[in-house]
């Protein structure tokens, strides 16, 4: 026999607790088998189940660590209370779960025969459906539905332009699956790099080392499955009520008047903009936390901030996590006179006889050495890790050492006074490093010539400078300190045994990165909390906004992402390519983000990489008005792509974010909800539909929250597109009201007109949506008369709510709103369940569609009173009714009915 058996096992009335006992390693590969486990099975609450093998007395990093992730205290639930159900084999030597009352139909579980668990590799083979509905696992871009035919899906964070399959920015192993109409969740919370390998009737995680700490979650629909986990790994951030419109970006605005012009251009052709963002083209020689004195100088850049805040618009900027090493730049050196650099371990002297000016590397092909360098033991210090980044070369904050909070925030609130940015954009934060490890030699970074770029001069020679500035960093000199060990091809933690599949091709795990052997506080390895740095990252930022402006809710972007990142921060889907396949990917990767908790999420619309033609920026504007995060970002070396480059594409946007700015009342309902609840904002139609099998490999549409379904225009020279309406689902047109045909009960699909200014927008019968008028910004907007949207099931029945408060408090204590309506026999009922906060207009207008009035035209009672003017229009082939002038009150309990007494 082989693999693992079971040397003790005690059963209470919450867990199972036991020990496994190594019977013969599954394989003689990648290191010795640990002898002996603990394992753990535990109710964490009814709906979420523990299972729990692990290294007996593990060294910090083995296990995630407390300050990544908080496990919440739970009460232990007993096994009757539970909704799941264990079986144990210690016979056969294998287990699985199921829910409650269910025996035949396992939802996790594995056989110790399999099992693998080794100090840097861990295998674990778990039983799946032949062709498994599996969701989630990332970060990467490919189909929401995973492939169950022999995919590998590789987890480790990692600075990467947006290439299909390819391991990129974040870290989320994670997932959930649909079966017979229902859901459940699986968490493996692990922050160690990992293979996840399906196949028909297998998925299988190969893992770096680490303890498997898994999750299960029990659902029993997709919505239940996303509370649960949500709620488990900590609800979102809600948002500023000004992140929710649009926003505008590049690489490669060369100057501040640059981004005044932006700012004109928009209110020269009524296009709604928010808010502005600076990318580190304001920065000197790209250093953090500065400003170019002749392109961006401070003072000026103060001026052009408080003047956005006048006209309601904000500004955020970025930072990377580089500091740059100059010991006159107070950022390196206050950092350094606190020690808070992630390490390295280095040989302090070097003999005579082994010392040259060139770096001794050991054999490249000595890969199970435990060294780099021949050294004596007693020499051997810890000194600042070096990378080489925008600035040259540069240190990194070890978010880990308690000391890096204070320097942090004080770092960000000295910046901050000098430039009131509104947020935070925190970028390169998987580590991203030019170099791959330890910076020993000046490289050529890049290959920036202007190759398919369409630039025009002026950018093109702003374009010139910054390659000039890039290639004089890189000829800074060479390092000359003590030399860092366990930095070449031979290290045991960039190179380990087993080679997950990062960047497609199995590369060394220091490839554009630090080395994994570098050191954070504690002695925790690089290569045991890599996948976590831009995690920690967001809370520290989140810590410094709180404690910086107590009162206001910070509003942080994150290119790097864990499991929790959520509840700190928003994410954007990195470096896309400016394609039609890129726009659809956009899809999947929002819709799996939903899954994980980060809700704030979306692409870089019209793309950042390649130059976006015409036709593909006015879809893409389309879309993209319909990302919870929308903002139009583009790369240094392309061409300008602002809404307002050409006239189609102008006329395009203003149409598609006129219709964003009128549903923000909706959005910002769906991210309270997000926060309350745990409740996803996008969601696929099998999360709305799980008993319709059709929709579960549907990601060319999505609704927004349960009410907005949005089929956008994926191919390029279409003015039709398909979209599937699931069974019992029942649209009306969001602009016409007008209802699609009758369905059959087994769902259908349409083809919908989408000329070149229309992106196909339902909402879905038996929902009631709130609206404002739009404005050019949310400030504006947020003073327009409301609009309910009602639109009847085959019941003549509709419900939803409102949520409102001042849209900025960090804490709003009783001042807010939360607002349901209803309207059932024909009355529409207003009912408050809180009414702390005031807002600054009235509904002054109702919609509603599939009402019919029975061939009489009513008068309208409100509170049994009769009120004018009656109803402005009826269609009576469409059944439509339009109410205006109404001014009724949206925080106050009424109600009005549309019968004669």
């Amino acid at each position: 026999m082989i693999g693992y058996a079971f040397k003790s096992l005690k059963k209470t009335s919450t867990s199972y607790k036991g020990e496994l006992k190594l019977i013969s390693p599954v394989t003689p590969s990648y290191g010795e088998d640990l002898v002996l486990l603990n394992f753990e099975i535990s109710n964490i609450n009814e709906n979420c189940l523990k299972i729990n093998i692990g290294i007996p007395n593990a060294k910090p990093g083995q296990i995630v660590p407390d300050c990544v992730f908080q496990r919440p205290i739970t009460k232990p639930v007993k096994h009757n209370d539970s909704n799941f159900d264990v079986y144990i084999d210690t016979m056969n030597r294998n287990f699985f779960v199921t829910r409650k009352g269910e025996e035949n139909n396992p939802l996790f579980g594995f056989s110790f025969a399999s099992l693998v668990f080794k100090e840097q590799y861990v295998e674990v083979n778990v039983r799946v459906p032949e062709k498994a509905n599996i969701y989630g696992f990332g970060e990467v871009v490919d189909t929401f539905r995973r492939n169950p035919d022999n995919s590998t899906t590789t987890i480790f964070s990692r600075d990467c332009p947006c290439n299909p399959k390819e391991n990129l920015y974040g870290a989320h192993p994670y997932y959930m699956e649909v079966r017979n109409n229902k859901a459940h969740g699986v968490l493996l919370l692990n922050s160690h790099g990992l293979d996840v390998k399906l196949s028909p009737e297998n998925l299988s995680y190969c893992i770096l080392g680490g303890n498997l700490e898994f999750y299960v979650f029990s659902g029993p629909t997709p919505l239940d499955v996303c509370r649960q986990y949500i709620s488990f790994i900590g609800k979102p951030i809600l948002p500023p009520y000004w992140s929710l419109g649009f926003h505008q970006c590049r690489f490669g605005y060369e100057n501040l008047e640059a981004l005044k012009q932006v700012v004109n251009n928009y209110n020269e052709n009524d296009l709604p903009l928010d808010c502005l963002w600076a990318d580190i083209d304001h920065m000197r020689d790209f250093k953090n936390f500065t400003f170019d004195e002749k392109r961006y100088p401070q003072h000026e850049m103060t001026k052009f901030a408080n003047k956005l805040h006048e006209d309601n618009k904000k500004f955020v900027a970025i930072l990377d996590p580089c500091i740059s090493v100059d010991n006159e730049y107070e950022p390196y050196v206050s950092g350094t006179k606190n020690d808070i650099w992630i390490k390295i371990k280095a040989k302090k002297e070097v003999d005579k006889e082994e010392s040259t000016d060139e770096v001794d590397f050991m054999d490249e092909e000595d890969e199970n050495s435990n060294q780099a360098f021949f050294y004596n033991r007693d020499e051997i210090i810890e000194i600042p890790f070096i990378g080489q980044v925008w600035p040259g070369k540069a240190v990194f904050p070890d978010f880990f050492n308690p000391k890096t909070q204070k320097w942090w925030t004080n770092t960000i609130k000295t910046w901050l006074n000098k430039v009131p940015f509104d947020g935070i954009w925190i970028d390169m934060n998987e580590i991203a490093n030019f170099t791959n490890g330890f910076r020993f030699k000046n490289i050529d970074t890049f290959d920036w010539s202007d190759r398919k770029t369409g630039l025009n001069r002026i950018l093109s020679k702003y374009y010139r400078k910054i390659y000039e500035l890039i290639s004089l960093h890189n000829n800074d000199d060479d390092y000359k300190g003590p030399l860092p060990i366990n930095s070449s091809e031979g290290c045991p933690y960039d190179n380990p045994p087993y080679k997950i599949n990062n960047g497609l091709n199995h590369l060394p795990l220091n490839n554009k990165t630090i080395s994994m052997s570098a050191l954070h506080y504690n002695n925790i390895k690089e290569y045991d909390v890599h996948n976590v740095f831009g995690h920690m990252e967001s809370i520290a930022t989140y810590n410094a906004l709180t404690e910086i402006r107590k009162d206001k809710r910070p509003f942080i972007l994150s290119r790097s992402t864990f499991v929790g990142t959520g509840a700190y921060a928003a994410h954007w889907l990195g470096d896309n390519i400016s394609s039609w396949e890129s726009m659809k990917q956009s899809i999947a990767g929002m819709l799996n983000f939903q899954i994980f908790g980060i809700p704030m999420v979306g692409a870089d619309i019209c793309g950042f990489n390649d130059p976006a033609d015409e036709k593909l920026c006015c879809r893409w504007m389309q879309l993209g008005s319909f990302y919870p995060f929308a903002r139009n970002h583009n790369g240094i070396r392309f061409k300008s792509q602002e809404p307002y480059t050409s006239k189609l594409l102008c006329e395009v946007s203003r149409k598609a974010l006129k219709m964003r700015y009128e549903l923000i009342p909706y959005w910002y309902t769906l991210f309270f909800y997000a926060n309350n609840n745990a409740e996803p904002v996008i969601r696929s139609l099998w999360m709305e539909f799980p008993e319709d099998n059709d929709t579960l490999d549907i990601e060319t549409q999505f609704f927004v929250g349960p009410a907005i379904m949005v089929t956008p225009v994926l191919r390029p020279n279409e003015t039709t597109v398909k979209a599937y309406v699931p069974e019992n689902c029942e649209l009306y047109n969001w602009k016409t009201g007008k209802k699609l045909n009758d369905l059959d009960t087994s769902g259908n699909y349409y083809i919908l007109n989408a000329p070149m200014d229309t992106i196909p927008v339902h909402i879905r019968a038996g929902y009631i949506v709130p609206t404002q008028e739009a404005a050019l910004t949310t400030t504006e907007s947020r003073t327009k008369p409301y609009t309910l949207t009602i639109a009847l099931n085959s019941e003549g029945c509709a419900y939803g709510s409102i949520y409102l408060d001042d849209g900025i408090s960090s804490d709003v204590g009783d001042e807010y709103s939360l607002v349901e309506f209803k309207f059932e026999n024909y009355t529409l009922t207003c009912m408050p369940k809180w009414s702390g906060y005031n807002p600054m207009t009235h509904i002054q207008r109702i919609r509603i569609f599939g009402i019919s009035f029975e061939n009489y035209f009513p008068e309208l009672f409100f509170d049994h009173h009769t009120i004018s003017p009656p109803i402005i229009s009826y269609d009576s082939d469409e059944n439509i009714a339009l109410f205006n002038n109404i001014n009724l009150s949206i925080n106050k309990p009424w109600s009005f009915n549309l019968k004669k007494f």
